[in-house]
């Protein structure tokens, strides 16, 4: 089954507030080189075998298409989806679920540093071995209140995922999966089940609050129908959210 990646880019960056252009171009200094934030994940990709790659964009983010074009100079072949329902990162998914429904599908966030590059390759082995439905990457992590941690029984098997908990025992947090047709069908089921409820996919919260669904909901809803859900700690490992003013910062 051909893997294929996809790359959700149509948010608006508000943590890094007034930038020229998207963030996910924004210059960074690598090993000594000079590329866009998202190239980082581009070549993760390439390690793991994947010849394509579909952006999912917004209005206004033309820029990412002028800088990678077809991605022929980046050694891969990239194609743009539109995102047409604004309410998270679920339905931004969602729009590549018609042209992956056959596939293995690994997504990846475009302004995040991962070491090691070959996490998916890593991942996609791991995976045809479990024969698992869904699998996440996980880091350990220290800013547990900005991540969806995951609790995992002694298999590796996913239990639970809280996200951005304000305190937990829990140590991993995912930033990385790849998942297989049952989940892209899912996916498409769950998305479009909202749409035509005129819902935005808001989750309440206890304190009479609401927020936006976050993919590890919809992970943890998979887990619940009894889908394989499993995962791969890099324990040695760094994982930088580029996206934040700080860490941007130490690669600039």
């Amino acid at each position: 089954m051909e893997l294929v990646g996809i790359i959700p880019a149509a948010g608006r960056a508000t943590r890094l507030g007034d930038i020229p252009g998207s963030k996910e171009i924004l210059p960074v200094h690598i090993n000594g080189q000079k590329k866009a934030i998202s190239e980082v994940l581009i070549n993760s990709y390439k390690l793991a075998g994947i010849q394509k790659v579909y952006f999912i964009i917004r209005e206004g983010k033309y820029d990412i298409m002028e800088h990678y074009k077809n991605g022929d100079d980046f050694g891969v072949h990239i194609s743009y989806l539109m995102m047409r329902h604004p309410h998270g990162v679920p339905f931004t998914l969602n729009e590549a679920s018609p042209f992956v429904d056959n596939c293995l599908v690994a997504l990846g966030f475009p302004d995040m540093y991962i070491q090691p590059e070959n996490y998916f390759k890593v991942l996609k082995e791991v995976m045809e071995k479990k024969s698992s439905d869904l699998i996440l990457a996980l880091f350990p992590v220290e800013k547990k209140h900005k991540w969806d941690m995951v609790e995992l029984n002694n298999q590796g098997e996913v239990t639970d995922i809280v996200i951005k908990p304000k305190d937990t025992h829990l140590q991993y947090g995912w930033s990385g999966a790849i998942w297989g047709p049952r989940f892209t069908k899912y996916l498409q089921s769950r998305v479009t089940e909202l749409i035509n409820n005129h819902e935005e996919g808001r989750i309440p919260l206890e304190n009479g609050e609401d927020r936006e669904i976050y993919p590890g909901d919809l992970f943890l809803e998979f887990i619940k129908q009894g889908f394989k859900v499993d995962s791969y700690i890099f324990e040695n490992s760094e994982c930088i959210d580029l996206g934040t003013k700080d860490d941007l910062k130490k690669f600039q």
